[in-house]
């Protein structure tokens, strides 16, 4: 019981900064009626934990481990591509050069011969002093 309560302070913690909660916080500073609120916040809080993790458990049992593990494995890929792909949009960052995300691209080519990391891009297009 111990761990649980450990476990349950350090998550409530570290999700102070979360929107939810501070549009929480600031509702109940508003309607000066926090009781509703915070048991309203728990009881969504822990609806949506249990459907986590009933779904979670109901994948777990229609897969194997390493079927499991190389879906993950590809989610994740998915993830940072997206990601990175977000990242590259000169929207995204307006004072980037549209052909920034290229030569990052280039650059991994490049590595592949083994000439240059993967961290450093090209920066073949910027002027020289």
């Amino acid at each position: 019981m111990g761990a649980l309560l450990v476990s349950t302070s350090i998550v409530a913690l570290a999700e102070i900064g979360d929107k939810t909660q501070l549009l929480a916080f600031v509702l109940a500073a508003k309607f000066h009626r926090p009781t509703p609120i915070v048991l309203g916040i728990l009881v969504a809080t822990l609806a949506n934990h249990a459907f986590a993790g009933a779904v979670g458990s109901w994948v777990t049992a229609l897969m194997e481990p390493q079927i499991l593990q190389w879906v993950l494995g590809a989610s994740f890929k998915c993830a940072g591509r997206a990601a990175r792909r977000s990242a590259c949009r000169p929207a995204a960052c307006p004072a980037r050069s549209p052909d920034r995300c290229s030569n990052l691209r280039d650059s991994r080519r490049s590595d592949a011969a083994g000439s240059r990391s993967i961290a450093q891009p090209v920066n073949d297009h910027m002027p020289t002093r």
